[in-house]
């Protein structure tokens, strides 16, 4: 699957020098983990302050999770869609082409006044109904993100947790730190362990010594 393939990657140059992509990150959203830990996670990383914490998942930039694979790949499919695909852009008009067009141009012109009147009345009804559609996609994406949200989390954590950029769903950092048990103080100090290291590894090279 391409999450393990871009963790693969990531993972094989992460010894050398923290991913660069890391000093770019503003906004996280923490999807819901197991044990409540992403609130633990939230309240420490609202406290180290140089990135911000999100509540609507439309507002961040990167994703943070105790899993990935599959499940963590629909979950985003759910919050985002599925991920754009290029679309190439048509040939360029041929240059005997545009002539004739040139020539037929006053023809078209005329043509066009004509037809303008008619596809006023038209041009409202695909607008409203564009409207409409519009206003259904949004629903349907609010009851979607609605009901992700009702799931507490999609699979147990065992101390790994990842920060996945939203955009290319490639994990851009990493950190392994186990809870001994799922007491409050417990999880409250792994998650003071995950943002110190987060916090280390957003130092300058020249700093981390």
């Amino acid at each position: 699957m391409r999450m393990f393939l871009h963790f693969a990657t990531f993972s094989a140059l992460a010894v050398a020098s923290v991913n660069p992509q890391l000093e770019k990150v503003q906004s996280i959203y923490i999807l819901p983990m197991s044990g409540g830990m992403d609130q633990f996670l939230a309240n420490r990383l609202t406290r180290m302050g140089k990135m911000q914490v999100v509540a609507d998942p439309l507002s961040a930039d990167t994703i943070l999770t105790d899993k990935i694979g599959e499940p963590f790949e629909k979950r985003l499919d759910l919050l985002y869609g599925p991920p754009h695909k290029m679309v190439e852009a048509p040939p360029a008009a041929d240059t005997e082409e545009k002539a004739a067009d040139d020539d037929d141009m006053p023809k078209k012109s005329t043509d066009a006044a004509d037809a303008a009147k008619d596809k006023s009345a038209k041009d409202k009804a695909d607008a409203a109904a564009a409207k409409d559609k519009e206003k259904a996609a949004k629903d349907k994406a609010d009851s979607q993100r609605e009901q992700l949200m009702r799931v507490t989390s999609f699979g147990r954590g065992k101390g790994t947790f990842f920060l996945v950029d939203r955009r290319t769903r490639s994990v851009i950092w990493s950190d392994y730190e186990k809870p001994k048990s799922t007491s409050a103080d417990e999880l409250n100090k792994i998650a003071e362990k995950v943002v110190n290291q987060l916090k280390h590894d957003l130092k300058p090279a020249s700093e981390q010594n």
